[in-house]
């Protein structure tokens, strides 16, 4: 949760689409994933309280979704397979 709107990070594990929704206002949040070496592969700003990031083309493998709005940070475990 960020000022209470609750944000959702589905499917996990994920092969091709990650979808980050919220029932707040998510427009302008920074959206970063991070790969098991700290590194951001990649990046975007939200458009709408929905969200699709293409992790096609990464290894599989674990990754950490970093979200920050007003501010606050939320970071979620995501699992790549195949």
């Amino acid at each position: 949760y960020i000022d209470g709107s609750k944000f959702v990070v589905y499917p996990n594990p994920v092969s091709e689409k990650l979808i980050i929704e919220t029932e707040g206002n998510m427009v302008g949040s920074s959206i970063e994933l991070y790969n098991a070496s700290g590194a951001v592969v990649l990046q975007t700003t939200a458009k709408s309280n929905r969200e699709e990031l293409n992790v096609s083309e990464l290894s599989k493998g674990i990754y950490w979704l970093k979200t920050t709005s007003n501010n606050k940070t939320l970071t979620f475990r995501v699992v790549v397979a195949r």
